[in-house]
């Protein structure tokens, strides 16, 4: 009988699982691996989202927006229906502009009615 060249293997020690599988080694890198794309992923949403941000800082109401509650206090909106209601009845009525050189407001309807009449009249 021949003696073998090497010796034998020693026994495997004991590992307390089943080392024919998956090694732990194997696991921790798939993990690193999940881990490490998870974070560049969160941090490309987080790059988009910054780059798509307003470049101004966001507004507060101001004075303009806040409420005081008082009987006198009027709103900024109240002050646009006054402004818009003065300016229609001013597009709606007569009046001078500059009566020295002879100018004057009138209504847009007669306006249009005398621009009319003079396109008609001209050949």
């Amino acid at each position: 009988m021949t003696r073998p060249r090497f010796p034998p293997p020693p026994p495997p020690a004991q590992a307390g699982y089943d080392t024919t599988e998956v090694s732990p080694r194997a696991i921790l890198f798939a993990g690193g691996i999940v881990v490490l794309l998870l974070g560049l992923s969160l941090g490309t949403v987080k790059l988009l989202l910054h780059l798509d941000a307003p470049k101004e800082p966001a507004r507060t109401l101001g004075a303009a927006g806040s409420f005081t509650a008082s009987p006198n206090y009027r709103t900024s909106i109240e002050a646009s229906w006054d402004h818009l209601a003065v300016t229609q009845a001013r597009e709606n009525d007569y009046g001078w502009i500059d009566r020295p050189r002879g100018i004057v407001r009138l209504p847009i309807e007669r306006a249009m009615e005398i621009l009319a009449s003079e396109q008609e009249v001209r050949p």
